[in-house]
């Protein structure tokens, strides 16, 4: 993979006085990410598989957010009143659109090629390196490999029928409203 990367962590507590027990630290390869958001108001219908964390709406696009800590395999637990206000999404180009919910974005650096490792554990086929950052070990994954596209349709088709739901109730509304009151 070539860079530069975006670097985002995931789990409890981003101070500097957290072990790094708690926390996890991913790069992904700035090709894929289309920007960084802050966490907008997101909802989430029932019926949405454990990983999907919900869905928002970003201009004329319904975006489905991924929770990737169940899918890195981290355990970051429910996230604390105050880290949530500060958690980010990272949009990811592709369609449909998919964005990773993530504690932080620590930073976006340029790593030479010679500094990335080769992935120890073969078994998990998203990971494509490791690299050292602020003294911290950061892997690196490709996102295709991670997220199961096809239940990422699902979710895209759950996005569309509510949209397409939202639009006749939004055209009826607008039809009681020029009808004739008498």
């Amino acid at each position: 993979m070539q860079g530069p990367f975006v670097i985002f962590r995931l789990g409890h507590g981003t101070g500097e006085a957290v072990s790094s027990d708690q926390t996890h630290d991913f790069a992904l390869a700035t090709a894929v990410v289309r920007e960084c958001v802050a966490l907008p108001l997101m909802r989430r219908p029932p019926d949405l598989p454990p990983a999907i964390a919900g869905l928002f709406a970003l201009g004329h696009e319904t975006i489905t957010v991924v929770d990737p800590a169940p899918l890195l395999g981290c355990d970051t637990g429910p996230a604390q009143t105050a880290e949530a206000l500060y958690r980010a999404v990272i949009l990811l180009h592709g369609h449909p659109p998919v964005g990773l919910l993530v504690t932080r974005v620590v930073d976006v650096l340029r790593v030479p090629g010679a500094l990335i490792r080769p992935p120890e554990d073969a078994a998990a086929g998203w990971v494509r390196g490791r690299f050292d950052h602020d003294g911290r070990t950061v892997t690196l994954f490709d996102p295709g490999d991670l997220l199961d596209a096809q239940a990422l349709e699902q979710a895209a088709a759950r996005d569309r029928v509510a949209a397409e739901q939202a639009a006749l109730w939004g055209r009826s509304d607008d039809r009681a409203e020029e009808a004739p009151r008498g």
